[in-house]
Order: C-alpha cells, then sequence, then structure tokens
C-alpha cells in the first residue's frame, strides 16, 4: 500500500463519481469530504438541490471537508468577491445581507467543526462578512474568537490587518 498514491486518489475520484451517478449521493459526499475535494462537493450539492444558494456551499464545506487544503482559496475568492459584490460575481446568487448572515453563521458553525489549522480561517471569514455586514462589533468578538487558534504567520497577520479595520470603525 502506497498512502497518498497518486494512482489510488484517481482511483478514489471515479469511486465517488460512480456513487454519485448511482444514486448513492451520500456516499459521493462523504467520499468527497474525506478527500478535502470541496470542488466535487459543490458540485454534488448543486445537483443535488435545484434551491442550491451561494451561501449554502460554505455549509457544505463545513459538513463535509471542514479542514480542506482548498478552503482558504474558497474563503479568499468569496471575501474579494464580497467586497466588489456590485460585479456580481459567480459565488453569490441571492440578495447580499442575506449572504452575509447566512455565510456568517455558517463560518462559525465551520471554525466549531474544524479540527485543525481552518479554525482561524474560518473565523476569518465570519468576521469580514459581519464586518462588511456593518455589525463591526460583531467582527470584533468573532476575531477574538480567531486569536485563541492556531494560525499560520499569514492568517496571523491577515487577522491583525482586519482587526485594525474593524478598530478604526468602533473607535469614536
Amino acid at each position: 500500500r502506497l498512502p497518498g498514491s497518486m494512482i489510488k486518489d484517481w482511483i478514489f475520484d471515479y469511486v465517488c463519481g460512480s456513487w454519485f451517478r448511482c444514486g448513492q449521493y451520500e456516499n459521493a459526499m462523504q467520499g468527497y469530504g474525506k478527500r478535502g475535494d470541496i470542488w466535487s462537493l459543490d458540485f454534488c450539492a448543486r445537483r443535488l438541490n435545484k434551491d442550491y444558494r451561494s451561501s449554502d456551499y460554505s455549509k457544505v464545506i463545513a459538513d463535509y471537508a471542514p479542514d480542506s487544503e482548498d478552503l482558504a482559496e474558497y474563503l479568499h475568492n468569496v471575501c474579494s468577491n464580497l467586497e466588489s459584490y456590485e460585479n456580481k460575481y459567480r459565488f453569490i446568487n441571492e440578495d447580499k445581507k442575506e449572504f452575509l448572515a447566512r455565510f456568517e453563521k455558517n463560518c462559525i458553525y465551520g471554525a466549531k467543526r474544524s479540527k485543525g489549522h481552518n479554525k482561524a480561517i474560518w473565523y476569518y471569514a465570519a468576521a469580514f462578512a459581519a464586518n462588511l455586514d456593518g455589525r463591526p462589533h460583531d467582527a470584533a468578538n468573532t476575531l477574538k474568537l480567531a486569536k485563541n487558534v492556531p494560525a499560520s504567520q499569514y492568517m496571523k497577520e491577515s487577522l491583525r490587518v482586519l482587526d485594525m479595520m474593524v478598530d478604526a470603525q468602533i473607535a469614536p
């Protein structure tokens, strides 16, 4: 047995795809989640739910792959797209205020489900959403949670920058 084998990974992807095509949706979702393949999870979730909203995706990731290596890229894209919401990027297909509330809630949930290094990333995204929604006090409280979990140096710096932004909005 070769752990982390590329061939083993390819085969597992085919198995998950087969489960999905055969109607064994939960097996497929669990399998993709186990591999941390958040992009395939999104594909499955979109096919299973006609009323799927952009904010639902963060909940799907939190349920199946809260510690995915691709999480930082996904959350970074969402936060970047939220800043320029007027451009209607692909991540958002619902009212901005509704999206921010659901996204924040799902990110807090994801942080609680995460067992590893992604807790800080989840908290950062939740605080970012709260701040963008005009609730800097809530963002500050979430940032306090983020400071108490392990994070990479880059994430620590990102948290510090967001904290400075939030503090500036709260200051009289």
